[in-house]
């Protein structure tokens, strides 16, 4: 019966972990949706609500970091790109180097130091 009890928690634990990346998902999802109107501030909002849930979730902060840089929020954006690269998110390398980095493009600010070289 102990047995049994065990499986059954453990199967309940399972399903509530599956929901908890399907709702993950979907606002993960929801985002990426509201990037593509334009609407970055909106789409940041609930990124940040993904990376509470999750937060070694690359693709959000790869995502959120590309909110920042729309709505020119440089630092914040290159806070998100190195965390991104230090998840070995391929993709945010390419960024860091041309939006955070010493040449990058419209960059006024000192260059950040990067993280994790």
């Amino acid at each position: 019966m102990k047995t049994f009890l065990t499986v059954i928690a453990l199967l309940i634990f399972i399903s509530s972990q599956a929901q908890e990346d399907n709702n993950v998902s979907s606002q993960y999802n929801a985002a990426v949706k509201l990037m593509s109107e334009k609407n970055y501030k909106e789409a940041k909002e609930i990124l940040n609500e993904v990376l509470i849930k999750k937060p070694d979730y690359a693709e959000s902060l790869f995502a959120r970091a590309l909110c920042y840089l729309m709505l020119n929020e440089r630092e914040a954006s290159c806070k998100d790109f190195i965390e991104a690269k230090n998840l070995n998110w391929q993709p945010a390398s390419e960024y860091l180097e041309k939006f955070c980095g010493k040449d990058a493009i419209g960059r006024h600010a000192k260059p950040l130091e990067l993280q994790g070289e």
